[in-house]
This record gives structure tokens, sequence and C-alpha cells, in this order.
């Protein structure tokens, strides 16, 4: 008798997950309920999954990817947000997110059969009871490079079948388009309130874009610069010069943050910081959130 274990998702289930993506679930703009949703939707058609995560690579500043992960003893989907440094971590090197990004091939890996120098991103999975790891790399656009990855996960015993694993490939390419969208939403979010500021992103996503729109806003402003900033472009080095300005940046950006501020425009070595005056923070407030910080 073969050991290979019996599909869990019928051909027609797996069309039923294909059209709930195309009608129901494309119109789902949170990544973290599309996500929670998508893996309710699989388990209900028989996929059997304990874990699902599904990772964006974006372009941000501090960040290379984002993704959400659900899992089925708590029901709860994560965000979990990786700098760019993760790549040159343990965590990262060696790991099959490494591989499908770097390969742009499926992994497929029986977490009850490891070896024993198992990258610890199958070891941890295993302690937690998981049999069996799929994670496949997904395509955007005409690119050859991978934009995102799904892993799925499961407790079932035996694992996945070759016939479950060729619906998830199915079920994959469906959602590549919708997935593309959500990578696009977050990547222009990201760009926006990186470069002009969360509160005006905001207004130009919603459409605030002719000549002439402009919002009037009551706030505490903070405006700084280096002391002798002139000076020291002359007698440093230009990395230096950069090191230095990332550390303020981030420095300044930490203090203002966590009083309510946000910075509107950075200025060679200057800030431009608004503390709004609204409904959550009086004149008062504001004013002496900015001295705090």
């Amino acid at each position: 008798m073969s050991s290979q274990p019996a599909p869990t998702i019928p051909s027609c289930s797996a069309q039923a997950i294909i059209d709930w993506v195309f009608s129901e679930g494309r119109r789902i703009e949170s990544s973290n309920r599309f996500v929670h949703q998508l893996a309710h939707q699989m388990n209900h058609h028989g996929a059997a999954i304990d874990r699902l995560m599904v990772s964006l690579l974006t372009l941000n500043p501090q960040l290379v990817a984002t993704s959400e992960t659900w899992d089925k003893a708590t029901d709860i989907t994560r965000p979990i947000h990786a700098s760019h440094g993760v790549r040159d971590t343990e965590r990262y090197i060696g790991s099959p997110l490494q591989a499908i990004y770097e390969t742009h091939k499926r992994v497929h890996q029986r977490l009850d059969r490891l070896p024993e120098d198992a990258h610890r991103a199958y070891t941890e999975l295993a302690e937690d009871g998981y049999i069996d790891y799929l994670a496949l790399p997904v395509l955007f656009g005409e690119t050859s490079e991978p934009g995102a990855a799904i892993v799925i996960c499961t407790k079932r015993e035996g694992g996945f079948s070759e016939a479950d694993i060729e619906s998830f490939r199915r079920i994959r390419d469906y959602l590549a388009p919708v997935l593309e969208v959500h990578a696009l939403r977050y990547l222009s979010r990201s760009l926006m309130n990186t470069y002009v500021g969360k509160r005006t992103s905001e207004k130009v996503l919603a459409g605030m874009i002719k000549r002439g729109d402009a919002d009037v806003i009551n706030a505490a402003l903070w405006f700084s610069d280096l002391r002798d900033f002139t000076r020291l472009t002359e007698t440093l080095a230009p990395a230096q010069v950069l090191e230095m300005l990332n550390d303020y940046f981030e420095f300044v950006a930490a203090a203002v943050t966590a009083q309510g501020g946000e910075i509107l425009r950075f200025i060679g070595d200057a800030m431009l910081i608004v503390f709004p005056i609204d409904d959550n923070m009086c004149e008062q407030t504001a004013c002496q959130a900015a001295i705090d910080a």
C-alpha cells in the first residue's frame, strides 16, 4: 500500500476557493483580514491547514517585507514586519524563504522527517506539532522575480499529498493578481507616508491631488536642524555625514512619534514636525507634547 496521504482538496473545492478570491476576497482591502478570511475559506473547503503566511516584498526605507500569519490554534492573524537587516541574520540565511526568493522554486519539507542540521524555521514548527511545510513563490506582472511568498503548514497526519500541492499551486496562481494589488496598495501608502507624512498621504490617496487643493490644520510646530551642519559637511567624509543624519533623524523621530507628533518634511539637516490640535489633543496638550518630545 502507498504511504501517500489522500488528497484533502478536491478539484471542485479548489475552484470554490478561487471563486471566493475573485468575488468577496478581492474586495477586502486589509491584508490582515484577507489572509484571515482566506485561511478560513481554505479550511472550509477541505485544505486542512493549521498555519498560513503571506509574505509581501515591499519598497520601504525601513522594511524589506511585510507578512500576515494566521494560526489555527488561536485563530489570530499577526502582522510581522522584516527590516532590511534581516537578510544578514541566521533567521533568514538558509531559511526556506531565502530559497524561495533566490531560486524562485517551491519548497516542500516534511517536518516529521527533518535532517539533524535542519534550519530553525523548520525545527520550531516541528516542535509545535506541525507535520508538513509548503512554500510557494508568487510572481507579479511580467517580472521573473517573486514579489511574494505563500507558506502553508499542516498538523494533519500524513501531510500534503501531491494532489494537495497541485491544488495549492493552482490557487496560488489565481491569488497572484489579488496579492499584487495588496502589495501595490501597501507600497503606495508606505512611500506616501515616508515622503509627505501620514496625514498628507491620507489626503492625497483620498483624492486631494488637484492644483490648489489645500488643507488647513491647527497644530504646534516643531522646526529643528543640526548646529554647525555646514562645517560638518565640509570636514567629514560623505559616508560619515549620512550616518550622522540617519542617527539624528531616527533619534528625533522616535521622540516626537512617542508624543503624537508627525514628521512632515526633511529639509537637508532640518525637520518640520507637527503636533495636531484636534479632538484628541487640545492646544495646551499639543504644545506640551512638543516640549516633552
